[in-house]
């Protein structure tokens, strides 16, 4: 049974059971989303008491140590962990789906677990949403590899996990599976659309349950009736544009710097510095959406909102770009509110323009996450279903299509996880060859046999596998792994010229082609990588067994994989 699952979801036709796994994997990353939010919060009420987010209140020292002890307690859990094993958050699930087919560790999830809770109550400047992600992701790559499903699968599942997580960890569904499909997968079609809605439903569900139906974030009813606003929603389009361009940029310029750093000195640096930037400013510590929501409700003070905004802006770049297992999108929306916030005060004090206490700062806040992630549309549905006010969506278009065409458009400048990327030495291909490739797995274009001889075989066995009127024979080594294909007319030939009764298959005259093995769980993607790394042109798709045993299904063909797509009149 689980055989003919594998063998129905590497085709695209496998919609209902990639549907139900969707849903596992949403209730899934759900519970787990659940108990990391409860691990933090628990964190944070036994230091802080009943105000969890109130960092303000610790004293100057305190503030400064407390960063510096998160980052030693890191050190000493995971200094034994090697490197690859520490990778952790969003870049690392978009790394996993780039370069091994979405298949994710267990160790590098309970990092994430651990690390990411203490790096958000220590107070460093990070967000719950990466460790979220990530978090989500590994429960639908454990659920696929449990179940040893085709890699085309498990980046579905993958994307699946990435939506609940965010659902679950927001109340958001619509974002969990905008962002899971602009951000992670990278691609919009059905066969991945309708899990990861699914998935979406089953984590929003499992927040539902334990947490209630109340949005993120308080805001204040706010209704926006004139066009008078157009003029400053283009300018902090612009302002946000300009700042997410620099912060992407700081980010990388620190990721590569700190590549020449061990895991001992980033941390401990890491933690130093933002216990610096904790004395100067406590508001930037932690998620610090309490201070998010102060800008809704309330205005500040220029110089407080500048100092903030600064502090906020330096701290998040030296924590996450010295790789801090902690997410981005918290401090990007932190960033956006209080961006927002500063633009109010500036039109009020030096324009005499009044606009709702608050407005400025929820648009602000969709414009710096789309202009940083690169991510639009699905800034436009989180500011939608954080603030359940349907009159922010008009104006926070303006200011996300005019930051977003700052940042990318006119300074040409990538966004935040392909700027860390590309500090570590590692790029992406995402154009919709490599997309379909992906998409299905190896059996869809397998030519099945069972036609399989050794190299060194009897007359009888070669008659009868000539018998069986395939075009290929599929001749193996000693240790019974495939070696080459041989043409059946050339096995045919050998048998009516030589009148021997033992044949050496590699040694008769014939077109023989070279084969090597891949896993019957790969992509087309796989296969062709493959076949290009090896410089062959087929492969025999094999499953290996615990004792080492080699299973052969059949074998695919380069010509196999480009008939697939090949246009016909």
């Amino acid at each position: 049974m689980l055989e003919k699952l594998r063998e129905r979801l590497s085709t695209v036709d496998a919609l209902p059971q990639l549907t139900l796994l969707g849903l596992l994997t949403g209730v899934f990353a759900g519970l787990l989303i659940v108990l990391f939010r409860l691990t933090i919060e628990y964190g944070q009420s036994w230091l802080l008491g009943s105000n969890r987010e109130t960092y303000e209140q610790i004293s100057s020292l305190g503030r400064f140590l407390l960063p510096l002890l998160g980052s030693s307690l890191i050190v000493i859990l995971f200094i034994g962990i090697s490197e690859s094993k520490r990778r952790t958050g969003l870049l690392h699930v978009i790394e996993r789906l780039e370069y091994n087919q979405g298949r994710m560790g267990l160790t590098n999830a309970l990092v994430q677990f651990f690390g990411g809770a203490l790096c958000i109550i220590s107070g460093h400047s990070v967000g719950r949403e990466g460790p979220s992600i990530h978090l989500g992701a590994a429960a639908g790559s454990s659920l696929g590899r449990w179940l040893d499903l085709p890699n085309n699968s498990i980046r579905v599942l993958v994307g699946c996990g990435t939506a609940a997580a965010i659902a679950a960890s927001f109340n958001t569904p619509i974002s969990g599976i905008i962002f899971a499909m602009e951000v992670v997968l990278l691609e919009y079609s059905v066969i991945g659309f309708l899990p990861v809605i699914v998935a979406a439903i089953g984590g929003t569900v499992v927040t539902l349950l334990v947490y209630g139906n109340a949005p993120a974030f308080s805001v204040p009813p706010i209704e926006i009736n004139s066009l008078v606003h157009i003029g400053p929603l283009l300018a902090i389009g612009l302002f946000i544009g300009l700042m997410s361009a620099g912060f992407n940029l700081a980010l990388k310029f620190t990721a590569k710097w700190g590549l020449h750093l061990s895991f001992i000195q980033k941390s401990l640096l890491a933690g130093l510095l933002m216990g610096i930037c904790g004395m100067l400013s406590p508001e930037v510590m932690g998620i610090g959406y309490d201070t998010v929501e102060n800008t809704f409700s309330q205005q500040m003070e220029i110089s407080t909102l500048l100092l903030i905004l600064s502090i906020k802006f330096i701290a998040t770049v030296i924590v996450i770009g010295l790789g801090m297992p902690g997410g981005l999108i918290g401090p990007v929306l932190f960033l956006g509110a209080v961006s927002g916030s500063l633009l109010t005060v500036l039109f009020s004090n030096l324009l005499f323009f009044d606009s709702p206490t608050g407005f400025y700062a929820v648009v602000g806040m969709g414009a710096m996450m789309g202009a940083t992630l690169h991510a639009p549309l699905a800034a436009l549905m989180a500011i939608l279903e954080l603030t359940a006010n349907p009159h922010f969506l008009f104006p926070t278009m303006i200011c996300v299509v005019t930051a977003q065409l700052v940042s990318s458009g006119l300074l040409k400048n990538e966004s935040a996880i392909r700027a860390l990327l590309h500090a570590k030495g590692l790029d992406f291909r995402n154009d919709p060859i490599i997309q379909s490739l992906r998409r299905l797995g190896i059996v869809t274009v397998m030519k099945k046999t069972n036609n399989v001889v050794p190299s060194k075989c009897t007359r009888e066995k070669l008659l009868e596998s000539v018998e069986n009127r395939e075009e290929q024979i599929i001749v193996t080594d000693s240790s019974a792994r495939p070696v080459c294909l041989l043409p059946t007319l050339d096995a045919t030939r050998a048998l009516e010229e030589e009148q021997t009764q033992t044949f050496n298959l590699l040694e008769i005259p014939a077109k023989r082609q070279e084969l090597s093995t891949i896993k019957v769980r790969a992509t087309l993607q796989e296969a062709l990588d493959k076949m290009h790394q090896e410089g062959i042109d087929a492969l025999a798709v094999c499953r290996e067994s615990s004792d080492r045993n080699i299973k052969v299904y059949g074998y695919v063909t380069k010509s196999h994989i480009e008939d697939k797509y090949r246009y016909r009149h």
